[in-house]
């Protein structure tokens, strides 16, 4: 029987292991040439309130080796950094151990908001400074967030004060300005081509204070029809809803003057948004403005003159009185001294300086 020396027997295997071995079967020279990192798709559609929504980061051609990527988000509309939950910007770093494929997911919850016809609002990430690798085809993503909130269209302004005191009205329009717990809204029905209304309510006033309702925004609001000293007024128990979030611009004002207020007019323009040019502002003894207080604003070429109200958290209060003629811009009040649920008579119209900007 022939017999094999153990080192020859050694050799002879080893020459057949790498006599069975090509050239096919060693790592390319190429592998990780071609890194690239990339979005799994460029867009999504989503309702606030669905499922979280899942965005993938993949790979390809990774090697062996480490790479990274800045995941950016780069517009979130006008979604409120508390109306949803996603990852912010970091860098996205990718060990050694990658493989081709999905590399990183992120959840991305919409919160179901109580704002209604803001519009679908969108949500853009990007892809950025690659480091070990290249970006890929897909370096942007667009998550649109649909509008899934519906409210019935309420009859308009000038309806709800054509009503009876005490009737339940409903009424949208665009906040002005606020006043203590009233805030002044405004459409576009009316004999003036507007009409104004004040809503009256603590809650919709804390709201104001805190930034939520702005002026601008688009407000609805459910109560029943009031007055005091003939301001009418949505009061009562009060509903109110933001249906959106300073998409409206405040409107262009009326130009109106004194005695178009005082002649028969200042129901017509009341809780609306006007401008007088020209006014002269008698001090009456103060220096400067004081809260809570009431000033003649006169007209010098007729010498008719209003009250021009500032009130106690007003932003003229402490300054100086202009001695010059000033133009007004703001909203008309009314205080006919008639307390209570008065509505009428139709006299003691005022001008309300509020905010910088009201008077210049």
């Amino acid at each position: 029987m022939q017999r094999f020396h153990p080192v020859l027997l050694v050799l002879l295997l080893t020459g057949l292991v790498l006599a069975g071995c090509d050239s096919g079967s060693t790592v390319p020279d190429d592998i990780g040439s071609g890194t690239a990192v990339s979005f799994g798709t460029a867009a999504a559609t989503i309702s606030e309130g669905d499922d979280p929504f899942t965005l993938e980061v993949v790979t390809a051609d990774p090697g062996f080796k480490t790479f990274s990527a800045d995941l950016v988000l780069t517009d979130q509309g006008t979604l409120g950094p508390d109306e949803f939950d996603g990852p912010a910007t970091t860098t996205l770093n990718f060990e050694q151990s990658t493989t081709a494929g999905v590399a990183r997911s992120f959840d991305i919850e919409v919160v179901d908001d109580d704002l209604f016809l803001e519009g679908d609002e969108t949500l853009v990430y990007e892809l950025q400074n690659a480091n070990g690798a290249s970006l890929g085809d897909v370096t942007t993503f667009t998550l649109t967030v649909e509008d899934n909130d519906t409210v019935d269209d309420p009859p308009t302004i000038e309806t709800a004060r054509g009503q009876a005191l005490g009737d339940a009205v409903t009424v949208r329009g665009i906040v002005l300005r606020k006043d203590g717990s009233n805030i002044f809204i405004q459409d576009d029905s009316g004999p003036t081509g507007a009409s104004g209304i004040v809503v009256r309510n603590g809650d919709l006033a804390d709201a104001y204070e805190a930034g939520d309702i702005q002026p601008g925004d688009l407000l609805q609001a459910e109560g029943e029809l009031g007055a005091f000293s003939g301001l009418l007024q949505v009061s009562g128990d009060v509903t109110f809803y933001k249906l959106a979030r300073d998409t409206h611009a405040l409107p262009a004002p009326q130009t109106v003057t004194v005695a178009d207020l005082l002649n028969g007019g200042g129901e017509d323009y009341e809780s609306e948004w006007v401008t007088i040019a020209d006014l002269t502002i008698n001090p009456d003894g103060d220096a400067t403005f004081q809260g809570g207080t009431n000033y003649d604003a006169s007209d010098p070429s007729t010498m008719d003159s209003i009250a021009l109200r500032i009130i106690d958290d007003a932003f003229y209060v402490g300054e100086p009185i202009p001695s010059s003629t000033v133009t007004f811009t703001g909203v008309v009040g009314q205080f006919n001294f008639e307390f209570g649920g008065a509505r009428g008579p139709d006299d003691g119209y005022q001008l309300f300086a509020i905010v910088e900007g009201d008077l210049e």
